[in-house]
């Protein structure tokens, strides 16, 4: 009897400690339900020919995100005043210009709209390139966001554009 008591609180121990840690992981000392914890599609006012970025912001602090120019991982937490959030990101990328990659990190303050739908975010660049030249530095630079949201499937039928071309065969593809 006394070995499943003291099993049992083996278990009981290591299911509190694993909750006390679980609590822990929030977004370094933020609140897990920041209105930043999402995902978002960023746009450039500055540049509109750039392609979107894509962006996800997680409870437990960390950031992924994914642009034309490669894919980045990075951190967040809040800011000073509490309501803002900053972030690092950092990753690889190839511009094209013959230089290979490049190591590209981005620095931001984000504030999120009162919606909880939008953002906006002042951000700088830095990037150095694989012999460890100099570092570049650019910015300040703005993009703004909107949250990817889930939009309801519905069974019926949808509407469907066909390819110009290919009007007989308007099948859409997933």
């Amino acid at each position: 009897m006394n070995v499943r008591v003291a099993l049992l609180s083996v278990v009981v121990f290591a299911a509190l400690a694993s909750l006390v840690a679980f609590d822990r992981t929030g977004a370094q000392d933020g609140p897990n339900n920041h209105p930043i914890v999402g995902s978002w599609i960023l746009e450039f006012p500055d540049s509109p020919d750039s392609p979107p970025s894509f962006y996800t912001f997680s409870a437990d602090g960390t950031v992924v995100g994914t642009s034309a120019a490669g894919g980045r991982h990075g951190a967040w937490e809040l800011g000073d005043d509490g309501q803002t959030v900053v972030f690092t990101v950092a990753g690889l990328a190839d511009f094209g210009l013959g230089s290979g990659f490049v190591v590209i990190e981005i620095f931001g303050e984000v504030t999120v709209g009162p919606d909880s739908n939008t953002m906006v975010i002042e951000y700088i660049v830095r990037t150095q390139d694989a012999e460890q030249a100099p570092v570049i530095a650019s910015g300040p630079f703005i993009a703004n966001g909107n949250r990817i949201t889930v939009e309801r499937f519905d069974a019926g039928t949808p509407e469907v554009s066909p390819i110009p071309g290919d009007e007989e065969d308007a099948t859409p593809v997933v």
